[in-house]
Formats: C-alpha cells, structure tokens, sequence
C-alpha cells in the first residue's frame, strides 16, 4: 500500500543531468527525473544514503547559469533517490521558480491544445 502524498508543491519533469557533491564524500552524476520547489527526484547509480546532505549543480538547460542548491537525501529506492532542498537563496529560488512555472505553463497549453501531457 502506498503512503499519503507529502508533496506541497507541483512537480514537472526535469529529465536533464545534475552534478551531485555528497558533503563528506565524492562527485558523481545523476539525472533529475522531476522537479518542484520543494526538491527533485534523480536517477543514478550510486545512491548516497538517506539523511545524506549534498549539493546538486544545475546548469542550462533548467537555468541561465549554473547554480549550486543545498539538500537532504529524504528517501531512496534501488537506483533513485529524493532530495529537499533546504535553505535556498533568492537567486536560487528564483531560478528555480522559472523553470517550474515555465514546464507548468507549458503542459497547460499543451493540455489546452488536446495534445495532452506526458512526463
């Protein structure tokens, strides 16, 4: 059975690669899945273990300019993970801002158009 949905923000596909820095530990990459505000949920390899704190490198396409976001490891599966992201700064939240609600106001069009949405 499956637990009651947590999340408070939408989440849109992301489907781009990150960097990931485990504080404490090495680099490797991932790729995110989707995004929300709160967090995101990416596929690797190696993944780091629950309550792990990391620093997620987002570059273009999701932003302008590449971009360091602190988070936790709040869940883990076989080779998926999900991160909160904790204490962001304006430049962060702002560009993150921009890139869900521009994949939000783009399914909705699509959505409008009778195309449908897909992930």
């Amino acid at each position: 059975m499956l637990g009651r949905e947590r999340r408070r923000a939408p989440r849109v596909a992301a489907d781009k690669p990150v960097e990931i820095e485990i504080v404490g530990g090495g680099r490797s990459r991932a790729w995110a899945a989707d995004i929300s505000m709160g967090g995101m949920s990416l596929l690797t390899s190696e993944v780091p273990r629950h309550g792990s704190f990391l620093l997620v490198g987002l570059g273009q396409p999701v932003t302008p300019f590449a971009i360091r976001v602190p988070a936790t490891v709040r869940w883990t599966r076989r080779c998926r993970f999900g991160i909160q992201f904790v204490l962001l700064g304006v430049r962060e939240t702002s560009v993150l801002l921009a890139f869900v609600n521009a994949k939000l106001r783009a399914a909705a069009a699509d959505s409008g158009s009778g195309e449908g949405t897909s992930r």
